[in-house]
């Protein structure tokens, strides 16, 4: 879950100036390197409230206006549902934890946001699915990457915005501080390559949008599956 969040910040957190467009469908494939190594490809529908990634065996609808996020196990047929204030309190509470550890210190100085995530424009541009897109670096704590975006592309206005970014860290954390730096692009991210150096072995999320199109959610995806059983923690 809290890897989803934080390719999702890499997009999510880009768009609060943008109005007046049309749904979206975004295909891309996902490849992780490090701990839970995989390769996956994905499909993120964007509509006025709310965000959907789906893969091959999960589903993860955001809901901004009602402030939950829903995940969906496919192959168990099973989903939870979280609300943006429990998230925040579960980031809370690993806080507190790490503060705990003997080695607090060193821990809390990467995850912070003492150490602001800096974005900075190389210079470079490249056409990406036909788009403009120009290449970011990210650098600071345990983040560092770059994001090629395009600025032609406007994803629907996104009620709750603020909301989810502040269940996301607000600043603290590593998906917390992407959200906040990328923010200031105000442009759509068709490539990333983001790694987080958190823990005895960095691990690194490469995003790669292959398909756009302006289109709405089919409506099953928007909702859990009928016969899937709720239950209060993923199992």
């Amino acid at each position: 879950m809290r890897l989803m969040l934080l390719m999702v910040a890499v997009i999510v957190c880009a768009v609060p100036g943008w109005t007046q467009a049309k749904d979206l469908m975004l295909r891309q494939r996902v490849v992780i390197k490090g701990p839970a190594a995989s390769t996956r490809e994905s499909t993120q529908y964007w509509s006025d409230n709310k965000l959907v990634n789906d893969d091959q065996s999960t589903r993860v609808i955001l809901d901004l206006e009602a402030e939950t996020v829903t995940t969906i196990d496919k192959e168990r047929k099973t989903y939870f549902t979280r609300s943006f204030a429990e998230m925040r309190q579960q980031l809370d509470a690993l806080k507190r934890r790490l503060e705990s550890l003997p080695q607090a210190k060193e821990l809390i100085g990467k995850l912070d946001a003492d150490a602001p995530l800096t974005v900075r424009a190389t210079g470079q541009s490249e056409k990406i699915l036909g788009y403009d897109a120009e290449e970011y670096t990210l650098a600071g704590g345990a983040i560092s990457g770059s994001i090629w975006a395009a600025d032609s592309l406007a994803p629907p206005t996104k009620r709750g915005l603020e909301v989810l970014s502040k269940a996301m860290g607000g600043g603290w954390g590593p998906a917390g501080r992407l959200c906040e730096a990328v923010k200031a692009l105000n442009r759509l991210p068709l490539r990333s390559t983001i790694t987080a150096n958190v823990g005895p072995r960095p691990a690194t999320t490469s995003t790669e949008v292959i398909e756009v199109k302006e289109q709405p959610a089919p409506p099953e995806v928007l909702r859990v599956p009928e016969g899937f059983k709720q239950v209060t923690v993923a199992q």
